[in-house]
């Protein structure tokens, strides 16, 4: 649960820093954190079969996913495209426990 919302934090600091990847290292850090993303993701797939039907502290893997897919897009849209003018992006779900 802590390394989920230890990603959680990373991948909003990214999500932040996607700027202006005008180098060749830089864009081969992004496409780097991109795949991570697409790995994340996996896991976290992985992990929610292990949930239990009754579990009283619910965690919402599908929000977790769907923030990470579209952390993962905006990362790649960047490098296959970069522009100078910003995107509108949907807000992250960021809120993960406790569903019903």
């Amino acid at each position: 649960m802590k390394k989920i919302l230890m990603v959680s934090a990373v991948l909003l600091a990214v999500y932040a820093g996607v700027a202006n990847a005008s180098t060749e290292k830089e864009k081969a850090e992004l496409a780097r954190i991109a795949s991570e993303l697409k790995y994340l993701k996996h896991d976290v797939l992985q992990i929610s079969e292990l949930r239990r039907a009754d579990d009283t502290e619910a965690f919402n893997y599908e929000a977790l996913v769907s923030d990470l897919d579209a952390v993962q897009k905006a990362v790649e849209r960047h490098i296959n495209g970069p522009s100078r003018q910003p995107k509108a992006l949907k807000p992250l779900e960021a809120e993960y426990g406790n569903i019903q």
